[in-house]
């Protein structure tokens, strides 16, 4: 997997003038070369004991991420002719303020992430109208840094599992079921990358003229240089300062309680509720903040050990990130201080991680009697919280596993709402009807409501979560919860396909012809949600369409089969 296009050699060049703009002919602004492997084993044993049938096994899988990513052309520029942004000192920058930071970033090495689990479950033919399943399942997952070592354990994760079916008649025509059950969830192996590789991040501040550039836009005739900040010296974090010796594991509970029945010309409908809640999820978090507050409170900082340093001056807001559960409170290592600390859920001032699916999904499905099929379903759904999953879409973050939900808390600040995966209302159709010619025309149509949208902004009063630009729960100073502010439009699609089965001498034939969005539809399905630029200027392209359906398309296809 990489993404190195012809420009990867040409330098990120931005410029700040009451906004960001990109200056230049660089596509990508990071270029990512990497390759991942994957290597699994199971058994699985499977034995009848009179009404019980009993399964067992056990499975393996190592992940192996080699990963190398750097900026455009080894750096990035960021131009401020007029010292709106950097904030240069007059005694640095006297002609107009007039500077530029260069960013230095380079991050990779290969990393593995293993797991491993083994279950036993029994299924139970109590009788005619009973069986139940009872089954329980252990997750270990280990997750190792760019030098071989463990940096992420968590081991010993027991999930019980129940379900049941009641047959009412005892010939299975009418159906009640049930199913409860926990689920684990490795860590990302994008985590190991981005958390326990060695980093490369430095910003070097220089005074400039205010004009001069390269035929590539990047600035030249710089000045002096006025300061630096060194987040990454392309070490390996140590891993007892990346980890929560508190973590516990993700997982998420569901339950599903359903009825079916069948009608006397084979027509089976059913009434299904879901309910998933997360229990506690895994996120890396800032905790600066806390840190300051805890030895401030306590005495124990001891400049001598960081030459005469403060505490504020070490930790500046984003000085070290910690794999955690957020809102828990935190055993961690300071390697300034040599030591663990405890930090209380207040001191880091993020809440619990949060997001609830509930959802009613009605079924209708005939099957087919050798001429015709059709299957249909409506769901109704609610999903809402304060923590989408790996990834963070509303802003468009595909960060997996490490997003900027939890980086501070002020981005947490009305972050509970409408997830973006919410969809209220999902209607489904499939059918397919068989000519006496041979001739198959199936059809599906698809119809579901709108994702719901926000604001983006800058935050007024966390200066850790403004240093971050548009990527908090607030607009104009005023907060807007995550999804309030509306959905986009409804989408609908229908597709058509033909299909004709023949055979020659000892060859059998399949052509088919599909169209899909056979109507063209062209809802919008994404608006941007940033309301202000990084700076806290109005966005001019907020609620501007990124993304529509995808248009009509047309697929011929052909498959031969022989003996």
């Amino acid at each position: 997997r990489t993404t190195a296009p012809a420009t990867a050699n040409l330098p990120v060049v931005y410029e700040y003038v009451g906004g960001f703009r990109a200056l230049g002919n660089w596509t990508n602004f990071t270029v990512d070369e990497g390759e991942d492997t994957r290597e699994m084993y199971r058994i699985d044993l499977t034995w009848q004991l009179g009404d019980h049938s009993l399964a067992a096994g056990f499975d393996n899988e190592t992940n192996t991420a080699t990963n190398s990513t750097v900026n455009s052309g080894g750096v990035y520029w960021l131009r401020d002719p007029n010292n709106e942004y950097n904030a240069c000192p007059p005694a640095d920058c006297p002609d107009g303020g007039a500077n530029v930071r260069r960013r230095t970033y380079e991050s990779g090495g290969v990393f593995e992430t293993n797991s491993l689990a083994y279950y036993i479950q029994d299924t139970w033919d109590i009788n005619e109208n009973w069986t139940v399943e009872l089954g329980l399942r252990n997750e270990n997952f280990e997750n190792l840094n760019a030098e071989g070592d463990v940096f992420v354990e968590v081991d010993d994760q027991w999930a019980p599992r129940t379900a049941f079916v009641w047959n009412p008649d005892g010939v299975g025509r009418n159906k009640i079921f049930g199913n409860w059950g926990l689920y684990y969830l490795p860590i990302a192996a994008n985590t190991n990358i981005r958390m326990s590789g060695g980093e490369t991040y430095i910003h070097d501040w220089f005074a400039w003229d205010g004009v001069s550039e390269d035929a590539n836009r990047a600035p030249t005739n710089l000045g002096a240089q006025w300061d630096q900040t060194v987040f990454g010296d392309g070490s390996v974090p140590d891993t007892r300062s990346t980890t929560d010796r508190n973590l516990d594991a993700m997982y998420q509970s569901e339950f599903i309680l359903g009825y079916s029945f069948v009608t006397d010309s084979g027509i089976e409908m059913g009434l299904k509720g879901i309910y998933r809640q997360l229990e506690t999820t895994i996120e890396d978090v800032a905790i600066d903040a806390a840190v300051i507050d805890y030895y401030n409170s306590n005495g124990g900082w001891d400049e001598s050990l960081v030459g005469g340093d403060t505490v504020e001056d070490v930790f500046s807001g984003f000085h070290q990130y910690v794999l955690t559960n957020p809102g828990n409170a935190m055993d961690v290592y300071i390697p300034e201080m040599q030591e663990y600390i405890e930090l209380s859920p207040a001191q880091l001032g993020y809440p619990k991680a949060k997001r609830e699916y509930t959802a009613l999904e009605f079924t209708f499905d005939r099957p087919f009697d050798g001429t015709w099929a059709m299957n249909a379903s409506y769901t109704w759904a609610n999903s809402e919280g304060n923590h989408e999953g790996y990834v963070k879409s509303d802003n468009g973050q595909d960060d997996a596993g490490i997003t900027q939900n939890f980086d501070q808390p002020g981005l947490t600040d009305f972050s509970y709402g409408k997830l973006p995966t919410h969809r209220e209302h999902t209607i489904k159709v499939f059918g397919s009807y068989l000519f006496s010619s041979g001739i198959r025309v199936g059809s599906s149509f698809f119809w579901q409501s709108g994702r719901p949208y926000g604001c983006y902004g800058v935050h007024p009063t966390d200066v850790f979560a403004a240093d971050y630009g548009a990527d908090s729960h607030f607009c104009g100073g005023q907060p807007v919860p995550r999804g309030s502010l509306g959905e986009t439009p409804d989408v609908m699609k229908f597709d058509l396909g033909v299909q004709y089965n023949f055979d020659v001498s000892d060859f059998n034939i399949l052509l088919a012809f599909d169209i899909f969005n056979l109507f063209d539809s062209a809802n919008p399905t994404l608006y941007s949600e940033f309301g202000e630029t990084d700076g806290g200027s109005p966005d001019p392209d907020f609620l501007k369409i990124q993304q529509y359906q995808a248009p009509r398309s047309m697929r011929l296809s052909a498959r031969v089969e022989w003996d």
